[in-house]
């Protein structure tokens, strides 16, 4: 049945040395009690620093500082992250991250 199929899948990718859900999921697991994690978090993925104004691309959830992200966005025409064609008119802001920043920026609780 299912089961047995999902077993067989998972012997062969165990074999190729491919990772399980299970090992995959405990590799990314993430301490939110960790400051230097915190901080890598709401860091721009262009310039390192915590996001100023952030925004996210459509394309692949990359978040960024808008600044650095519409600057790179000209730039090249495509996301700095997967290289998809970008506009600088379809950024999100990212309310969330925005708001994160600010409660690390005061020393507050997340």
């Amino acid at each position: 049945g299912v089961e047995e199929v999902e077993e067989v899948l998972i012997e062969e990718a165990n074999d190729e040395g491919e990772k399980t859900i299970e090992e995959a999921e405990e590799e990314t697991k993430v301490d939110i009690t960790d400051p230097e994690e915190i901080k890598r978090l709401l860091a721009c993925s262009i310039c390192s620093n915590l996001c100023a104004r952030g925004i996210s691309v459509p394309c692949c959830g990359a978040q960024g500082c808008r600044a650095c992200a519409t600057k790179k966005v000209l730039m090249h025409n495509k996301c700095w992250n997967c290289s998809k064609e970008q506009k600088t008119e379809v950024f999100i802001n990212d309310e969330n991250l925005r708001s994160a920043v600010s409660l690390q920026k005061e020393g507050k609780e997340i």
